[in-house]
């Protein structure tokens, strides 16, 4: 339930909103849209900013006039909050992507009020380059090279060096699925070992759809006997529940034909096999010590702020950190070398996997 102590009747009806939209909408995203209610109360408490009757009708401070006050207020960063923020000398400017996030709650909340909100066109930030086949391929004969190359002796070696080399063939691992599949890092830290086909040979890939909140949560709660939170957060790749639980939502979601998750099987390169199987023999060593469920096929290395241990399942942003952390090292220990298929030095890769992923054509096989 939100918290409903605002002074503006316009405010506290967006709580309501967010009352309605809670269990609708992943976790992520309800973070988000009270996130969004927060600053447009915000933008109320700014002398002369908004009319004073925004504060009493939604209808008014979702209008298109305010709306542009809004954003802009919201962009230079002066609605932000919290002790940390209001010690700086100058507030900083939000980013594209938050500013993409706040409009596209500033639409759901509109919805949920039964208010049109027309956002401004939005400057199109152009993306950030790929990695050019020419360069994958080097990348992949680098991996299948490393990943064949005499495996480290973890216990022979110190902590950190025993983790660097753990971290290091996580990397090979993930880089060849990746090239192999064109696997998001959500759908990476959606897979499980046992997605891995016989003799690791191919890996099952859970795509969705980018319009999986507007999908029928509850025919699909009802058909897979969940809760509608279970299905919001399978769909959302948030905070994944239990495998009886992810997979009876996927089968409604395939029997009821409502154009939700996609699942493809890819087959895999020796290069991408060798590397896994070595993944594989350092991931059983990690995940031994742990009690219950330990299928994730991606999990941490190291232990993280607030886990006692290592071995558990990595999240989309850990395994975004873990990817680019893994490339500025492989680019530093590769700066200079030559490749002789490629008649050059080693290029550095971006340290986004985005980037990566977005560059690789892979098929899916039929079955």
């Amino acid at each position: 339930m939100s918290v409903q102590r605002s002074p503006y009747p316009s405010v506290r009806a967006l709580h309501a909103v967010l009352d309605a939209e809670e269990g609708q909408r992943s976790r992520e995203r309800v973070r988000q849209l009270r996130m969004t209610v927060r600053q447009l109360e915000r933008a109320l408490d700014e002398e002369g900013a908004l009319p004073a009757r925004a504060r009493r009708e939604v209808r008014s401070l979702l209008n298109a006039r305010n709306v542009d006050t809004f954003l802009e207020l919201a962009e230079s960063g002066a609605l932000r909050g919290g002790p940390a923020l209001k010690r700086q000398p100058k507030p900083q400017p939000l980013a594209y992507a938050s500013m993409r996030i706040l409009r596209d709650c500033l639409a759901i909340l509109g919805q949920g009020a039964g208010v049109e909100v027309v956002l401004p066109r939005m400057w199109q930030q152009p993306p950030k380059p790929t990695v050019p086949p020419a360069q994958q391929a080097v990348l992949y004969r680098r991996v299948a090279d490393m990943a064949a190359a005499d495996p480290v002796d973890l216990d022979a070696v110190g902590y950190w060096a025993r983790v660097r080399a753990m971290d290091r063939c996580r990397l090979l691992a993930i880089v060849g699925v990746v090239l192999d599949t064109g696997a998001r890092a959500s759908e990476l830290c959606g897979q499980r070992v046992d997605d891995l086909g016989a003799g690791v040979g191919s890996v099952r890939v859970v795509r969705r759809p980018q319009n999986g909140s507007a999908m029928p949560l509850e025919k699909i709660a009802a058909r897979a006997g969940v809760s509608v939170s279970v299905v919001s957060r399978v769909l959302a790749d948030d905070a994944r529940p239990s495998d009886a639980a992810y997979d009876a939502v996927l089968a409604a979601v395939e029997e009821l034909g409502e154009g939700g998750p996609v699942v493809e099987r890819y087959p895999l390169r020796e290069g991408t096999r060798a590397a896994l199987r070595r993944w594989l023999a350092v991931r059983e060593g990690l995940v031994a010590p742990l009690q219950g469920a330990k299928t994730a096929l991606w999990v941490s290395v190291v232990r993280a702020t607030g886990t006692p241990i290592a071995g558990l399942p990595l999240e989309p942003k850990g395994l975004e950190r873990a990817y680019g952390r893994g490339i500025v090292a492989l680019n530093a220990d590769l700066a200079g070398q030559w490749d002789a298929a490629a008649r050059g030095p080693w290029v550095p890769l971006p340290t986004r996997l985005e980037q990566l992923r977005r560059a690789v054509e892979a098929t899916p096989t039929d079955g």
